[in-house]
């Protein structure tokens, strides 16, 4: 009799643990069910660039109620200055990739969607070219568990050197070694020592090089890194030309792009057709440092001595020249 009662005892309180349990894994299983859902109600657009490339004017014009627009808002605390000299470029150049895989699914994802969330948008749009700069992008795609679009924004190579090279003093490139200058006025772009570059550039080819040539590497590098972004990973993409946006069709670009984010544009002309930062643009335009000519000679003798772009993918070899 006494066995029997003690039987019955067992029975009920495994029937009532494992009806606990189930709530429990009910609960789990919901929450777990609502933030996929709610992450598939998101988008993720960004900008594939080196900077200098129209990404400040493209959060100036793009925007609309659906949609939370940022060039630069990677924390609240740090800005992305200091974010890049204290956290990014050390990370990087250590090859502590754990670190800064772990940082983007423990902080910049949850980030970017706490903003979506606060705001009551659900599509994010990240215009800067930091994430894909120092190797943020690849763990962003890998863990973002919502549709990803991405912009490739070109501009002409010799412009677009011209322009990074004239933004300040040579001690501020990030490749010179200089302690009087403080971390965070380094420019935020790579140097070719830095694991993520694609276009290899030798320290005895980069002596050979000229500040505006180290330039052209910069360009080169980000083309080299978007070719073989691309091939690696499955997202949706769009490649633009930066100057076909002032072209006397430009707003048909801008229409494209638009098409392609679902996020609409202001399309006033004076805002449309004016990048704010743009030297182009300002009031006291920047005077040529040097002849057309002089840099044209000067982009043929740096493709003799850098080549083309030749690498491995995990399917085939590819290859291209600039």
């Amino acid at each position: 009799m006494h066995h029997d009662k003690y039987c019955k005892s067992i029975w009920f309180w495994y029937g009532f643990s494992a009806f606990l349990l189930a709530i429990v894994c009910s609960k789990v299983y919901s929450k777990l069910h609502c933030k996929q859902e709610n992450l598939s109600n998101y988008e993720f657009n960004f900008l594939f660039s080196c900077g200098r490339s129209g990404t400040k004017h493209f959060s100036k014009v793009f925007g609309d109620r659906d949609s939370f627009v940022t060039h630069q808002l990677d924390c609240i605390d740090k800005p992305t200055r200091e974010l890049i000299a204290d956290f990014y470029r050390p990370m990087l150049q250590n090859s502590s990739f754990q670190e800064l895989e772990r940082y983007v699914m423990s902080h910049l994802i949850p980030f970017m969607e706490s903003n979506l969330k606060a705001t009551g948008t659900r599509r994010y749009f990240y215009t800067g070219h930091v994430p894909f700069t120092f190797g943020l992008a690849d763990y962003l795609l890998q863990h973002i568990q919502a549709p990803v679009k991405i912009i490739r924004v070109r501009r002409g190579r010799i412009p677009l050197a011209l322009s990074l090279l004239s933004m300040g003093p040579e001690e501020e490139d990030p490749w010179v070694e200089n302690n009087n200058v403080s971390k965070y006025k380094k420019r935020w772009l790579l140097s070719p020592t830095d694991p993520i570059v694609k276009l290899s550039c030798s320290s005895l080819v980069w002596s050979r090089l000229n500040r505006f040539q180290k330039y052209l590497w910069v360009v080169d590098d980000t083309e080299c890194r978007w070719q073989y972004f691309k091939r690696q990973y499955n997202f949706a993409w769009l490649e633009v030309q930066l100057e076909a946006l002032d072209q006397i069709h430009g707003i048909l670009e801008y229409e494209k792009i638009s098409n392609f984010l679902g996020i609409g544009f202001e399309n006033k002309s004076r805002k449309l057709f004016y990048r704010h930062n743009s030297k182009e643009t300002l009031k006291h335009p920047m005077q040529p440092l040097f002849s057309e000519s002089q840099l044209r000679q000067w982009d043929d003798e740096y493709k003799q001595i850098i080549g083309s772009c030749d690498m491995h993918s995990e399917q085939k070899r590819i290859g291209w020249s600039f």
